[in-house]
């Protein structure tokens, strides 16, 4: 499933950035293989407005767990505990530290755990997902869908974000990074040797 900026978390900040920058933005980033589930690689956007940040990242699972495939020994479901919990502060995701930002709504959803709030919403899709799960057995193609809001002071000092994951997670390789600052907009390509993306 593709995964877009377009949500009820964000979807008021994008009408007051302007939707037709979005779209500029996305062309800029859509010559890029952000829909192939390929591992090793992720996606990572934001969207900068005058008192909040937007992010949201979509990941293979591999890429945090190390498998991909429903756990079924104790170690490898106490590692996707481990991982959610890491991946529930947001700190452990970008490092925002040259402004204060508190966290207003965040979203895990992890291929492999319930209960969080953006599972319990689409219960009624359970069936037709284990469906799918069957279907796909061999493939074993799952992904990470995370989407943080943040409330930040003094906003107009912030010039870079720092890529905590390649720190936290081992499975990480390369990140394409998509941004909209004010009327700015841009893209960039992360790696463990350069996790800071330079937003002016």
């Amino acid at each position: 499933m593709k995964y877009i900026l377009v949500n009820t978390i964000v979807l008021p900040i994008i009408l007051n950035l302007g939707i037709t920058l979005f779209v500029v933005a996305e062309e800029e980033h859509e010559h890029r293989h952000h829909e192939a589930h390929v591992h090793g690689e992720a996606e990572l956007s934001f969207i900068i407005d005058e008192n909040a940040i937007v992010f949201e990242l979509k990941s293979p699972a591999l890429n945090i767990l190390g498998f991909e495939h429903k756990p079924k020994t104790d170690f490898e479901k106490e590692k996707v505990e481990t991982a959610n919990k890491l991946l529930s502060n947001y700190q452990n995701i970008i490092d925002i530290t040259e402004i204060a930002c508190r966290v207003n709504e965040s979203t895990i959803e992890s291929p492999y755990s319930h209960g969080n709030k953006h599972e319990a919403e689409h219960d009624h899709d359970h069936g037709h997902h284990h469906h799918d799960e069957e279907h796909h057995d061999e493939v074993e193609h799952e992904d990470y869908y995370l989407s943080y809001s943040l409330n930040c002071d003094n906003i107009d000092e912030l010039k870079t974000i720092e890529v905590t994951l390649f720190d936290n997670f081992n499975g990480f390789e390369t990140i394409e990074a998509l941004w909209i600052y004010h009327n700015e907009s841009g893209s960039s390509e992360l790696t463990k040797n350069n996790k800071t993306l330079k937003i002016r």
